[in-house]
């Protein structure tokens, strides 16, 4: 008597199905996402108040050279100047931070050579550049903290993450170069911790 009603919520409920195809589309695999009509899509992300959109944040890039390289001091959130076909790009996952950095130029920060490739669905893109430099929005204060740390002998800034919520964010990580000896000290450890994960002998 009362599960025939719950049952029939379930399926004609609007609610339940755009909240689960919106969970979908947080956690699943891009490739998945990319299925999705656009117009499926545009009809998700409206049907939630920016309050909504502030909940979800998801890693969609993720630096793992830079991490290898350097030695992680310190880091800063910092907004990122994009179009809006950039920011759709970015929110399904299609952007990489290989090679990218930090420059300062006339004191302001720069991301450069991060690879934003064109939205599928955008209109002129023959002359779009994945890689031109895109202007970060960050405090007075944690440039200054940024552009000094900076200065230092082996140090330099360099983009760790792109998340992607109700804006597009790009973790800044301020490192010091690694030497080839910690390098193979890493690599050692990572070695060791997986065997004993899987129970193997060291």
């Amino acid at each position: 008597m009362i599960a025939r009603p719950i049952a029939g919520w379930i399926t004609t409920s609007p609610t339940f199905w755009v909240r689960g195809i919106w969970y979908l589309y947080n956690t699943c695999d891009y490739q998945v996402v990319n299925n999705i009509r656009p117009s499926a899509r545009a009809l998700i992300l409206g049907y939630f108040s920016p309050k909504d959109h502030t909940s979800f944040v998801k890693r969609v890039a993720d630096n793992r050279r830079a991490r290898y390289d350097y030695e992680i001091l310190d880091t800063v959130e910092a907004g990122v100047v994009l179009t809006g076909p950039e920011a759709k790009s970015c929110r399904l996952g299609h952007v990489h931070l290989a090679g990218a950095y930090v420059s300062f130029l006339s004191g302001k920060p720069v991301l450069k050579n991060a690879s934003i490739a064109p939205y599928a669905y955008a209109s002129g893109v023959e002359n779009y550049d994945p890689g031109h430099d895109r202007p970060l929005l960050l405090k007075t204060s944690e440039i200054r903290k940024l552009t000094s740390g900076a200065e230092e002998k082996g140090m330099t800034v360099v983009p760790l993450e792109v998340r992607a919520g109700k804006f597009i964010k790009v973790l800044l990580g301020l490192g010091r170069g690694k030497k080839k000896f910690d390098k193979r000290r890493k690599i050692k450890e990572r070695d060791v911790g997986r065997r004993i994960r899987e129970g193997r002998e060291i």
